[in-house]
């Protein structure tokens, strides 16, 4: 099976594309239309219609850039809070880790407080698993603890995947406040 490409370096900008077009062609659309349901003569409504296009895409292009940046710099201060509580409370990041693992599917060993039928349940899942076939190399819960004791020694890659589950940031694909106001403004134009 072959697996299709990923949109690639362009996908944290499909929204700004989408806004671009459908507000592009909406407002000119209903502009157009305003003006020449009042009877302009044709050569006015030409004017009108590239008039309003550039107060449009300049409007977008100013917007999308202010919005991009300030999305941007709430995010960098949320991100710089992370470092702080990664640097001075590792092990209350640990146990959030924990709680993320566990939302992507990572399982922990069933907690002491636990009822005797939950882990005896617990217990037959593993053994049935097990006479299927499907018991794999590294149980769920040792990949949870392996995970734990390689990111309780290394708080910078602790960092990155906090920034990943907990705010769903990848550095490489930030917005840039440039392009996100190019890609409205030519769009809305188009």
């Amino acid at each position: 099976m072959i697996a299709g490409k990923h949109l690639g370096k362009s996908r944290q900008y499909w929204r700004d594309i989408i806004l671009g077009v459908n507000d592009g062609l909406v407002s000119t659309f209903l502009l157009v239309a305003g003006v020449a349901g009042a009877g302009l003569a044709s050569k006015d409504i030409l004017l009108t219609a590239l008039a309003g296009a550039l107060a449009g895409a300049i409007s977008m292009a100013a917007g999308e850039y202010v919005a991009t940046k300030s999305q941007n710099e709430v995010m960098r201060g949320e991100i710089n809070l992370e470092e702080e509580h990664v640097k001075y409370n590792l092990h209350e990041e640990l146990l959030e880790l924990d709680d993320l693992l566990q939302k992507i599917g990572i399982k922990t060993r069933v907690s002491a407080t636990a009822s005797a039928s939950t882990a005896a349940s617990s217990m037959r899942d593993e053994e049935e698993e097990k006479e299927k076939g499907q018991d794999k190399c590294v149980s769920m819960v040792d990949l949870h603890e392996s995970m734990k004791d390689y990111y309780k020694e290394n708080p910078d890659a602790l960092l990155e995947l906090m920034k990943a589950l907990e705010f769903g940031v990848i550095d490489k694909e930030v917005r840039n406040p440039i392009m996100a106001g190019l890609f409205s403004c030519v769009i809305f134009i188009l």
